[in-house]
C-alpha cells in the first residue's frame, strides 16, 4: 500500500474511534430520570438491653419515585446513624414508585435520632443534580401517630365556649 493509502485509511479509523466514542459519551449523558424522595417512615420493633449498651430496633422505609420517561440506573438508598452506614440497592422503571426499608434496624441507646438518608447512582460518573438528593429523618419510639383531631376544632370549641360564658353572664346581669 502506498502512503497515500495508507493515510487515507489512518485518518478513517481515526474519525471513527472518534465518532464512536463521541457517541458513547452522548449515550452516557442522556440518561433521563429524575430521581426524588416521596416518603420517609419507620415503625418501632423493639428494645433490648445488651450489657450496659440499649438497642432501639426499628423498620426504617425510604420510598423514591422515578418521574423521568427513562429506567434509572442502579440506585443506592444510604442511611447513616450514630453507628455506621448502611445501603440498599434497586432500580426504578419510568413513573415508579419503590420503597427501600431497612428491616430491623438497630439504634444505640434511647430517645431521638437523627437518620441522614442519602439517595444517588451506584455508579459515581452517572450522578446529577436531579438523581441525587438527602433528607434526615428525625425517629423516637414515643412517634405520635394521628389522633383524628380535627385541626382547628379546639380553637372553635373555645370560642363557643367564651360566647356562651358572656351570654350566661349577660342573662344574669340583665334580669
Amino acid at each position: 500500500m502506498n502512503s497515500k493509502k495508507l493515510g487515507i485509511v489512518l485518518i478513517f479509523l481515526m474519525i471513527s474511534t472518534f465518532l464512536l466514542n463521541i457517541s458513547t459519551i452522548i449515550v452516557k449523558a442522556d440518561n433521563n430520570y429524575e430521581i426524588s424522595i416521596n416518603d420517609t417512615d419507620y415503625k418501632y420493633i423493639k428494645k433490648i438491653k445488651k450489657g450496659s449498651f440499649t438497642f432501639e430496633y426499628f423498620d426504617i422505609s425510604v420510598t423514591l419515585y422515578n418521574s423521568g420517561p427513562d429506567t434509572s440506573d442502579d440506585m443506592t438508598v444510604n442511611l447513616i446513624d450514630e453507628d455506621g452506614s448502611y445501603n440498599l440497592t434497586g432500580t426504578l422503571a419510568p413513573g415508579e414508585e419503590k420503597t427501600f426499608t431497612f428491616d430491623n434496624h438497630p439504634l444505640i441507646g434511647q430517645g431521638n435520632h437523627n437518620i441522614k438518608i442519602n439517595f444517588f447512582p451506584t455508579d459515581v460518573n452517572n450522578r446529577r443534580v436531579k438523581n441525587t438528593g438527602s433528607t434526615t429523618l428525625k425517629i423516637s419510639r414515643d412517634k405520635k401517630e394521628n389522633n383524628n383531631s380535627v385541626p382547628g376544632f379546639e380553637l372553635i370549641l373555645l370560642f363557643l365556649s367564651i360566647v356562651i360564658f358572656y351570654l350566661i353572664i349577660y342573662k344574669k346581669n340583665n334580669n
